[in-house]
Formats: C-alpha cells, sequence, structure tokens
C-alpha cells in the first residue's frame, strides 16, 4: 500500500464528495488559501499550529472522516496508510483509505488507455488537420481571385448607406419618444405608490441580564435579520449563531476578523454564542449591540425578535 500525506488524502475525499475548491470553502467556512494549504501540505502558510490543528479537525468533520491520522501526520510526519500505524486507525478510516487505493489505480489505467487511444488516432487526427488546411487554402484562392464586377459600385454602396442611416435614425426618434412617455407614466404611478405607503416603525433592541448571558429583545425587525461580528486585533473567539449558516461554529481570529450571516425566514428566537466576550462586538441589523453586561470570559447573547407587519 502507497502511504499517503494528510493534504493528498484531504484533496482526494474532497474529490469524492465531487466539491470544487470553492464548495469546500463555502462549506467548511475556511479561507480559500488556508485550503489549499491543507491540500499542498504548506502550513507554514497557516498562522500558527492551533490553527493547523483546528482546521485540519474542521476540514476532517465536514468530510465525514476521522481527523487523527491527519493530525499524526502533521505533528509526527508519519505518513497515511504505512504498515506500522494501520492498526490505530478506525475500520471507517481504513475503508476510505482502501477506496483512495482503487481510485487510484483506476486512474492509472485511465491514463494508459487514453494515452494509448490518442496514440492510435493521432495519423487520423494529422489527416483531418492537414485536409483542412487544404480546404482553407482553396477558399481563400477563390476568394482572392473572385470577379470584381460582383463587387457592387460605389454609387450603390453610397445610395444603400444613406437609405440605411435614415432608417435607422428615424427607428431611434421613435425609440426615444417611446420611452420619454414610459419614463413619465412611471415617475407618477411610482408617486402614487409612494404616497400610498405607511411610515415603518423604527426597528428597536432592548437589553436584559448580566454575567454570562443576556438577552436582545428585537422589536419591529425588518426580515430576515442580519448579524454581523467582527474582533479586534490580537483577539481569537469561536462563535455560533443557531438557525443560521454559523450554527456549527467559527474561529474568528487576527486573519479571519469577522463573519457576517442572515437568520432563517421569519425566525423568532436565535442564540448566539461567543468562546471568548472581551473583544467582540455584533451587529443586529447594522445597530450595534452592547456588551458592557456580558462580562463573563465566555457568554451567549439570546435575541427574542418580532418583525413589522
Amino acid at each position: 500500500m502507497k502511504a499517503k500525506t494528510a493534504g493528498e488524502f484531504l484533496a482526494h475525499m474532497r474529490r469524492e464528495k465531487g466539491w470544487t475548491v470553492d464548495e469546500a470553502v463555502e462549506t467548511t467556512r475556511i479561507k480559500r488559501k488556508y485550503i489549499l494549504a491543507l491540500e499542498a501540505d504548506d502550513y507554514k502558510l497557516i498562522p500558527g499550529s492551533f490553527y493547523v490543528r483546528a482546521y485540519i479537525k474542521q476540514y476532517s468533520d465536514r468530510l465525514g472522516i476521522d481527523y487523527g491520522p491527519l493530525i499524526n501526520y502533521y505533528e509526527s510526519g508519519q505518513k497515511i496508510g504505512e504498515e506500522e500505524v494501520l492498526d490505530s486507525y478506525t475500520d471507517d478510516f481504513k475503508a476510505s483509505l482502501a477506496d483512495f487505493e482503487i481510485d487510484e489505480r483506476e486512474q492509472e489505467r485511465e491514463r494508459k488507455s487514453f494515452h494509448e487511444k490518442l496514440k492510435a488516432r493521432l495519423p487520423l487526427i494529422l489527416l483531418s488537420g492537414a485536409a483542412l488546411l487544404i480546404l482553407v487554402g482553396v477558399f481563400l484562392v477563390v476568394f482572392l481571385n473572385r470577379p470584381k464586377a460582383l463587387l457592387p459600385t460605389g454609387d450603390k454602396i453610397s445610395q444603400t448607406s444613406s437609405q440605411t442611416s435614415s432608417h435607422i435614425s428615424s427607428e431611434q426618434d421613435n425609440q426615444q419618444k417611446t420611452s420619454e412617455n414610459k419614463d413619465q407614466s412611471s415617475t407618477s404611478t411610482s408617486k402614487d405608490e409612494t404616497s400610498k405607503e405607511a411610515p415603518k416603525k423604527a426597528e428597536q433592541i432592548t437589553l436584559t441580564g448580566t454575567g454570562a448571558a443576556i438577552t436582545a429583545q428585537v422589536t419591529d425587525a425588518s426580515n430576515p435579520v442580519s448579524i454581523e461580528l467582527t474582533v479586534a486585533d490580537n483577539v481569537s473567539s469561536w462563535i455560533s449563531v443557531t438557525n443560521s449558516d454559523l450554527a456549527t461554529g467559527l474561529i474568528l481570529s487576527p486573519t479571519n476578523k469577522s463573519a457576517q450571516t442572515k437568520l432563517t425566514d421569519r425566525t423568532t428566537t436565535s442564540i448566539i454564542t461567543l468562546g471568548v466576550v472581551q473583544g467582540v462586538s455584533i451587529k443586529i441589523n447594522g445597530q450595534n449591540l452592547d456588551l458592557a453586561n456580558l462580562t463573563a470570559t465566555t457568554g451567549t447573547i439570546t435575541l427574542n425578535i418580532t418583525y413589522q407587519n
């Protein structure tokens, strides 16, 4: 069995799921350059061993594989599939490794088959190319030597051009008049609709609680509710937002300082969890959330939401 690096195995499992690199970025919430660094075993591009381990675990979880052998390769350089560590793998991981071996053999057979077919068809391809060049040459000879009498005279060309220009100018005038009438009608309709619209209520956020948990009552919210989380310089924090695409969590750091998400349609409750409170700021629909009463190291913010009618 040929031993593999962690990057080779991650790239294989991504392709097994049918993901492109961009789809892996969207699914894992890991930056593209770090995905490429993991698959190339180029860990020096990732800022620190803590993030290397975190990204390996996060990527492996999304791919549905055991991250232990991949972490072991990063820490010890022990390649995946070497005989002395095979017994330590889980059955699922061994099955994935076996599939990898089968795919590699099939890909090698396909490459050999392709080269053999290409070699067999090369004379036909060359003959087809030569025939095409001959046809192009014949066409050019006929075109360049066609009788000049077939060409229109200068007067005819000028007359045709003048008639065409006159017709185009007339069409443009008609189109301009039609466009002006539509604009006037659209402006009148827009004014009528604006006068009928009722004024929107101002969105309000009321905070209660202290310590490790606070509650934010969001009244007359616009739908969907948008949430933006940002960390200060030199701050790293694990965050999650229920009823959103950040429900499984994400690490914010000096190299990945902010994340934005939207709650699912007309969600009335959501919980924001902060692994580190200090240095984190939150905006709800563009309004800053006052976290002064969230005094613990870690904390949660419960959002209770009512919407505009």
